[in-house]
């Protein structure tokens, strides 16, 4: 399985549109957070977005999150941010949208 990522830019309070992945992603979130904070969120069974544990980050970061080998659709969240330009690059075996 080859490893990609996918990059996306949020210029507002939201949510990056969400992504498939098959076992452990490396995060990397860089630029302006305009002030907010952002959190990585993974869908449950019931098909509810939930916050990860420790992954609500206020300044650039990199980080592993580690998964077992089964697939997890994950994206991330912006609150309380005023002109953000915060990119977000997940890298992982990534399986789409």
């Amino acid at each position: 399985m080859a490893t990609t990522g996918n990059r996306q830019t949020l210029s507002a309070d939201g949510q990056t549109t969400p992504r498939r992945f098959a076992g452990g992603v490396r995060v990397q979130l860089s630029g302006d957070f305009g002030g907010g904070t952002v959190t990585i969120e993974a869908k449950d069974p019931s098909g509810a977005f939930v916050a990860i544990v420790g992954s609500a980050k206020t300044a650039a970061d990199d980080f592993l999150l580690d998964f077992p080998s089964s697939e997890n659709n994950l994206r991330t969240d912006l609150s309380g941010s005023t002109t953000p330009a915060l990119v977000v690059l997940i890298q992982g075996v990534d399986r789409g949208a």
